[in-house]
């Protein structure tokens, strides 16, 4: 019930020997913040899209190249300060810990409860609501290295991981960076899910043999053998390879690859189960 009538239940809830509800008390606070520190509120807006793990400010309020364009027209004025002014984001931050609507953490990241979360979001028009989001999506997927595959990347992608699975969308490069993430780590089977997601986007939007699905397939095609399926990814380099070589030619480094990763996985299946 709560998940479907948020709003209702919590303009409801009267904590014990307090005369207001949980939404007035909140909104009450709210207004007082963006009165005294509007970036602040601002801050809390982008919080709100987020995941309630803690969310890596340190990675995310970031001066961001032609980000700007990106933004709502309600965002841009409110969220630019905030990334390109290091003590503007400390003094927003300030304001909410004084507040209570979030907790810091040690390692430059923030808290912020997903009640908190909740009434934030239900109190915006659902323009400004949407706008907030594609900031905070916009923010996450730039913040998300563009080559995951390295061991020195992976802290900061853990921490992102949590929020780019509210905020993008499955076809976007930010989750295929960050399944690359999971498959490269050893994460397998974490790996395998989001890449399967991001498949079927870029196919919905893209056609199933435009150049950019072919190394979305491959990726898929090997997590889900390392996950312990070498038989499905036996087969799904089969349906692969004379894609490629249809595409691209016999002799091509990509369609050479395919037929590599053919014979390594028919191999695998051959040998029965992995125990990976």
């Amino acid at each position: 019930m709560f998940r479907q009538r948020r709003p209702n239940l919590l303009g409801r809830g009267e904590p014990t020997g307090y005369p207001e509800t949980v939404t007035t008390t909140w909104r009450l606070a709210f207004e007082d913040l963006q009165h005294a520190a509007p970036g602040a509120a601002g801050l809390l807006r982008l919080l709100a899209s987020c995941a309630p793990e803690a969310i890596p400010l340190r990675l995310l309020l970031q001066p961001r190249p032609g980000l700007a364009g990106r933004l709502g027209q309600e965002v841009a004025p409110v969220l630019g300060p905030l990334l390109e002014d290091p003590l503007a984001a400390g003094d927003a931050i300030a304001a909410l810990r004084r507040y209570s609507l979030v907790t810091p953490a040690a390692d430059g990241s923030v808290s912020v409860h997903r009640l908190v979360q909740a009434v934030t979001v239900d109190q915006m028009p659902a323009k400004l609501a949407s706008q907030w989001r594609q900031a905070a999506a916009a923010l996450i997927e730039d913040a998300i290295p563009d080559d995951s595959a390295p061991p020195e990347t992976w802290p900061e992608c853990a921490a992102l991981l949590p929020h780019a699975q509210v905020a993008l969308a499955d076809g976007g490069d930010g989750m295929a960076r960050l399944a690359r993430y999971l498959g490269w780590s050893g994460s397998y089977a974490a790996a395998r899910d989001p890449q399967k997601r991001v498949l079927d986007a870029r196919e919905r939007i893209l056609g199933p043999e435009h150049p950019d699905i072919w190394t979305t397939r491959d990726n898929l095609a090997r997590w889900t053998g390392e996950a312990g399926d070498p038989a499905a990814a036996r087969d799904q380099f089969a349906t692969l390879l004379p894609v490629r070589e249809r595409v691209s030619g016999p002799e091509h480094p990509h369609t050479l690859g395919a037929r590599h990763q053919l014979a390594h996985w028919t191999g695998r299946a051959d040998c029965g189960p992995s125990t990976a």
